[in-house]
């Protein structure tokens, strides 16, 4: 999950990219990782997918877990706890939603 500066301090989106001809969604998911957070990752799952007609894509997504080794430096107020994400009630939203569930 990322956050924008300027962003409320509630709002929160998913890295997200686009799949060219003879790309696997895996392979852009871990470019898009590396180049968002200089961090090498893993997939650990396909979390879900979705058809957003609207703007004719596909959505699909997954659960990464990043080297254990990079440093990621947040600022104080950058920390969330799992407790505290709250899903917004539209399109990965749902996935988090979803996602977060299956964690208990």
């Amino acid at each position: 999950m990322v956050q924008n500066n300027g962003w409320p301090y509630h709002w929160f989106a998913l890295f997200t990219g686009f799949l060219a001809a003879n790309e696997s969604p895996e392979k852009v998911v871990r470019k898009e990782v590396k180049e968002e957070i200089r961090c090498i990752s893993a997939i650990i799952e396909l979390c879900w997918s979705l058809s957003f007609f609207k703007y004719n894509q596909l959505l699909i997504i997954y659960h990464v877990q990043i080297d254990k080794r990079a440093a990621i430096i947040l600022q104080a107020d950058e920390k969330v706890l799992m407790k505290e994400i709250q899903p917004w009630d539209s399109g990965t939203g749902h996935a988090l939603r979803d996602w977060l569930n299956s964690k208990g």
